[in-house]
């Protein structure tokens, strides 16, 4: 937890790297309730950003519970918000605060793990433009896979291997479904796998056409829910984005020039000792 306005660390937990993020998440509000209370002397209006890594209807009914409860705004995944991808572009609103310019939302409300929330679909061009240069590069690397897999099976086909279990149809479409695991690559490709005079033959297409409908119906947005229903469509945003404090706090951890923080591997914590020479002074004050 760090004060927004200058960073500054208000609370940290380390923990084992075993314990599923879920279940430390009600852990750190526990902690993050009883710190706030510490430094303010008072219950107030505090507002919890999470990522999609710590949705569960656990951890939205504990931040609801009558005592002392927090609001929240958080990510949605896809599977999600399969409706809401559909909702044409026409459909999204101009963010008008200064740091959102050229980005669009469409805000509906509806229940997300059984509470009535809104939800946010924030549309960005430059994020849609960083995606597509990402997805293009994948294009690149899947259509080499598949022809490497298909002339390997058209080698076979002629005799000129003979090493090896034979392919089957089954076999190779699980090859198939293994190279198209990469995000949108089952969208975007075509394929049949094909058995001819006891050969496999495997055909592969991709097209503009695909790729302009993973473009239209899935990139640029990132979809938001938030039990804040006074917000307005830009605070929502930018509470949401306001999690890049903590990640700068995470980098700075990361960085050996300003503060030395590495693994230790050992059986027992015993076997853990402290010094404080690596530490930046200026950092603990």
């Amino acid at each position: 937890m760090v004060a927004p306005d200058c960073s500054i660390p208000l609370l940290h937990e380390t923990y084992p790297g075993n314990r599923p993020d879920a279940t430390e998440f009600r852990l750190m509000m526990e902690h993050l309730k009883s710190r706030y209370e510490i430094i303010t002397g008072k219950k107030a209006d505090v507002t919890v950003v999470f990522d999609r890594g710590n949705n569960s209807e656990d951890n939205v009914n504990y931040l609801a519970s009558d005592d002392f409860p927090l609001h929240y705004v958080g990510g949605l995944r896809k599977s999600q918000i399969k409706e809401l991808l559909d909702v044409p572009h026409d459909y999204y609103v101009p963010l008008t605060a200064k740091a959102l310019e050229g980005q669009f939302a469409y805000r509906i409300e509806q229940q997300v793990y059984g509470r009535h929330s809104t939800v946010l679909m924030v549309y960005n061009p430059a994020l849609e433009e960083g995606q597509m240069q990402g997805i293009k590069l994948n294009i690149e690397k899947t259509t080499l896979k598949l022809f490497e897999l298909q002339q390997k099976l058209m080698r076979r086909a002629v005799g000129e291997i003979k090493k090896g279990k034979k392919p089957t149809i089954q076999s190779v479409t699980a090859k198939v479904e293994d190279i198209l695991k990469t995000e949108y690559m089952k969208d975007i490709f075509f394929y049949e796998v094909i058995e001819k005079d006891t050969n496999i033959y495997l055909t592969f297409a991709a097209s503009d056409e695909t790729l302009e409908r993973v473009r239209i119906k899935y990139l640029g947005k990132t979809a938001l829910f938030t039990d804040r229903n006074d917000f307005n469509n830009e605070e929502i945003v930018s509470a949401y984005r306001c999690a890049w404090h903590v990640e700068s706090a995470f980098k700075q951890l990361k960085n050996t020039e300003h503060l030395t923080v590495r693994p230790i591997f050992h059986w027992t914590d015993e076997k853990i000792g402290w010094s404080n020479s690596n530490v930046n002074s200026t950092f603990l004050k």
